[in-house]
């Protein structure tokens, strides 16, 4: 087994774990990309029962908040057991949850260095499309740059993400309802452009993550691990 291989087992390991003892029940399924500059923890089938009748009771939004206040408790945790596994330091760490298909992801960024590699034709595809919806849906022009961060994981990272009406909403202190506003902005960018079509396979679970201190958001595309047919 390879360092990665062992680095990616580890993690998953252990996030099942520390979820399990957190919440009651663990996912099913934990699926570890580890790309130094960045990691993420892809789970699936994820939903303890007191969430399932929050749900049904249209309680998305209350499951959400409960699991960022679980979460906040053991990120320290979670930080700490990655430094121990994989030797970097761990910068930040995220959580976005797709509650409807019960699963979510724990991104985060390393202390390492980005490594350059081949820009492919879709990645510059990618870029331009997600760019000039942004112009349009958003009024600004962010950075974007696509990264595939193994053959199922794709990622987009955008920076200078707020206008300056947002920035001064966020000194006020309204970063929530910047970050809900923006989500429903980028959720509309993806529905309705070809972005989707472009990626080099199907995306079973897409992810929206914002750090609005730091003007960056990510959006991770977890793609299925059929290969692609040929066109």
């Amino acid at each position: 087994m390879s360092e990665v291989k062992e680095v990616q087992s580890a993690i998953a390991g252990y996030i099942g774990k520390v979820l399990r003892e957190s919440f009651g029940k663990g996912p099913i399924s934990v699926h570890t990309t580890w790309a130094p500059p960045y990691f993420c923890v892809h789970i699936r089938d994820f939903l303890v029962p007191m969430e399932q009748i929050l749900i049904q009771k249209n309680e998305g939004k209350k499951v959400e908040e409960l699991r960022e206040m679980l979460m906040s408790v053991i990120y320290a945790d979670i930080k700490s057991e990655l430094e121990a596994v994989t030797g970097k330091e761990i910068l930040d760490i995220y959580t976005n949850w797709n509650l409807d298909q019960r699963s979510g992801v724990i991104f985060g960024t390393v202390e390492a260095p980005a490594e350059s590699g081949i820009v492919e034709k879709w990645q510059e595809e990618l870029n331009s499309v997600v760019k000039k919806a942004g112009e349009n849906k958003e009024g600004l022009s962010a950075f974007v740059n696509t990264k595939p961060l193994n053959h199922r994981v794709v990622l987009i990272e955008r920076t200078n993400v707020l206008t300056p009406v947002e920035r001064q909403l966020l000194e006020e202190g309204h970063a929530e309802e910047i970050e809900a506003a923006k989500t429903t902005l980028v959720k509309s960018i993806i529905d309705e452009t070809d972005l989707l079509a472009r990626m080099p396979r199907e995306v079973i679970d897409p992810f929206i993550i914002w750090d609005v201190d730091k003007d960056i958001n990510y959006l991770i595309f977890v793609c299925s691990s059929k290969e692609p047919e040929a066109k």
